[in-house]
């Protein structure tokens, strides 16, 4: 059976830990609409769904050691209350996991932009093997921490982890910190208060490019890993990443999977700003179930929720 259910952070929460491995059960994270998360039940735990005063006990353990494995081939680790939910679930973004497959291939370079605990880090690590190499951009501190124990989990020895925000200007921020999963970013704070930490971006276009002098030299090595796909979940500043790589995506012209969500925004501008943000030869698709995409028409409206799209030059 398929059910909608109010989609809110503590209840989404207890889902993914109650139906954590279960290869029956789906959750998708990136069809929410409206206010709601669609989710796949199997018959084990439509009963569940019956009696949530069974949820709170599920997820009031205090601690959680738990790893999770991915059909990728990687594992990851469980860290914390407010963070471990959504790794509990190993079809978490199963379709666009589905997708990145398709695209990403031995030898390749990926870029995964706000890389968070690993996720997509880790299954890029094992669609490009050894002789490829992933670049994972994580500014938060409480993340890169997680980020680099995924990494050390797992053994990969394919993947550059970079502490460092991308922007569409080289310049210092204040960085919101996180304070619950993954609430971090340089366009959070409109809503949230988040305490802030002053940061230096970097442009995608700088960071690849000889001619520029670079704010911090620990950053020069990626101009030899140029991306072949890239990835974007960075909490309402993708359209200010996208902007700081014109010039590579307009020569390159790689696929990008960007995140739009209706919760951020930086510097005035929405997800929508992601349109005029790439060139003009990219068009913009949506990902379904299974990794294939459909053409995405352009809104003008906000997004009703938060999903990803993939960008495509033509």
């Amino acid at each position: 059976m398929t059910n909608w259910i109010p989609d809110g952070l503590d209840r989404v929460d207890q889902y993914y830990i109650a139906f954590a491995n279960c290869p029956d059960c789906f959750i998708s994270n990136s069809g929410r609409v409206e206010g709601k998360v669609r989710i796949k039940v199997c018959p084990a735990h439509v009963e569940f769904l019956k009696h949530p005063e069974q949820w709170d006990a599920v997820v009031d353990q205090p601690t959680i050691e738990k790893v999770v494995e991915f059909e990728e081939g990687f594992s990851m680790p469980c860290f914390d209350k407010d963070t471990f939910s959504w790794v509990l679930n190993p079809k978490f973004d199963y379709s666009e996991r589905l997708w990145l497959k398709s695209v990403l291939k031995p030898g390749m370079t990926f870029w995964d932009v706000g890389a968070n605990n690993g996720l997509y880090t880790g299954a890029g690590s094992c669609l490009v093997g050894p002789k490829g190499h992933v670049v994972a951009f994580e500014p938060e501190p409480g993340a890169y921490s997680r980020l680099n124990k995924t990494i050390a989990h797992n053994g990969f020895e394919n993947v550059i982890p970079a502490n460092l925000a991308l922007a569409h200007i080289a310049r210092e921020f204040p960085f919101y910190l996180a304070l619950k999963g993954n609430d971090g970013g340089l366009g959070t704070n409109e809503k949230a208060q988040n305490p802030s930490i002053p940061i230096l971006s970097e442009t995608i276009d700088r960071l690849l490019s000889q001619r520029y002098e670079r704010i911090d030299t620990r950053w020069a090595q990626f101009s030899s890993y140029p991306p072949h796909v890239l990835k974007i979940d960075a909490n309402g500043t993708e359209w200010s990443v996208l902007e700081g790589a014109r010039g590579y995506l307009s020569e390159a012209k790689i696929p990008i999977m960007c995140k739009v969500d209706k919760d951020y925004t930086f510097l005035g501008k929405d997800s929508l700003a992601i349109y005029d943000a790439v060139p003009d030869c990219y068009r913009w698709y949506k990902i379904i179930g299974d990794g294939t995409l459909m053409e995405h028409e352009r809104r003008t409206k906000p997004f009703p929720g938060h999903a990803n799209l993939v960008g495509l030059a033509t």
